[in-house]
């Protein structure tokens, strides 16, 4: 009897302290999905995520302006460049594209150290009736109002010019002197033999056409910023557009886009947030709506998963909706958008690099 009871309390004990460790196991897994909820609704709460806004354009408005270039200039261009022009640069593997961003961080954000640095000018250029080549370089705040930025001048009288190479090993931005590119500048915007000229025809009002286009600071971090963090490992393809003549603004001017491309250098769609900011509002409405739901646990674990890997805000959405799971929060976008197209200044000398006063 005596052997008996003492079984039957030492079964007891032991069902007491499984449902006691099973209890604190899962409190603790509920207190660690609290912790992580408000981790993630935190995150997301931070500012700065509609910055990069900017640089999304979705695939009709693209479209329209890649198909605006061939209507007239492709062809215009294509007569002078001795057949065929050069409107396109592809880094078409994720290895180039990555390369490319870290040119960009580099050679021209990080230019004399950072200092200074407003943003990236890419100069139309070309030598007589030669394919188009652009040169990428720093700019700097501008010596007056209406020259809002000077090419990257630095203390010890330094220029930044880079223009990009693909022959054999010899693959990325490269230096060139000022005099070679002034050259080359020259070369597109000489109003009798160069393709500004003959470009001008195309253009409403006799306006002149584009001699540089100009990314913002904030406009550049954030290319840099969708360039490395695009999850399909894709390439990149520089492009040249037109805006249509009745666009609200830059109407009838050429410019760059930058849109992803598989290996064969063919343009793909990928899922990445149109808008930042309504991606990141569909998710705290998500959130605020059902802390229990099933894909809130998905969603959950998804963000512990990937919280390490992500550098900023920005890229945590990125792959978010790369994700076939939560995709359902954005929609399909086509490209990252052109700075601002800039036509020569009334008095231009047909060659100046808009280097301003030392």
């Amino acid at each position: 009897m005596k052997k008996r009871t003492f079984n039957t309390i030492m079964a007891m004990i032991m069902s007491l302290v499984f449902f006691v460790a099973c209890n604190e196991n899962g409190n603790s897994k509920k207190t660690n999905q609290d912790d992580t909820y408000k981790e993630l609704l935190a995150f997301l709460k931070r500012p700065g995520i509609t910055d990069c806004d900017v640089v999304i354009v979705n695939g009709a408005t693209t479209g329209i302006r890649r198909n605006d270039l061939n209507k007239e200039k492709k062809k215009l261009l294509d007569s002078n460049s001795g057949g065929y022009e050069r409107d396109e640069i592809i880094w078409n593997e994720y290895q180039k594209s990555n390369q490319l961003a870290d040119e960009l961080q580099t050679l021209i954000l990080d230019a004399g150290g950072g200092k200074n640095v407003t943003g990236m000018r890419i100069y139309f250029a070309s030598e007589h009736n030669k394919p188009m080549k652009y040169i990428f370089t720093p700019t700097r705040a501008g010596h007056s109002p209406k020259d809002p930025a000077d090419d990257y001048d630095a203390t010890n009288g330094s220029k930044y010019f880079y223009i990009y190479e693909n022959t054999g090993k010899n693959i990325g931005l490269k230096p060139i002197s000022v005099a070679l590119a002034k050259q080359l500048v020259h070369g597109y915007q000489d109003p009798i033999n160069g393709k500004r000229g003959a470009l001008r025809k195309t253009l409403p009002n006799n306006e002149q056409e584009t001699k540089h286009v100009w990314f913002s600071k904030k406009k550049l971090e954030c290319l840099i910023a969708y360039i490395k963090s695009n999850t399909q490992k894709a390439g990149v393809k520089m492009r040249l557009i037109s805006y249509p003549k009745d666009a609200s603004e830059y109407a009838g001017h050429m410019s760059v886009d930058f849109v992803f491309v598989d290996s064969n250098g063919q343009e793909i769609g990928i899922k990445i947030p149109k808008k930042a900011s309504d991606v990141q509002a569909s998710v705290i409405k998500l959130m605020e709506k059902d802390e229990h739901s099933l894909i809130m646990s998905s969603l959950l674990t998804f963000y512990n998963n990937n919280k390490d890997a992500s550098k900023s805000k920005l890229q945590f959405l990125q792959i978010l909706v790369n994700n076939s799971e939560f995709n359902f929060l954005t929609d399909d976008a086509e490209s990252m958008d052109t700075g601002s197209p800039t036509p020569p200044p009334p008095a231009d000398n047909e060659e100046g690099l808009d280097i301003g006063p030392n």
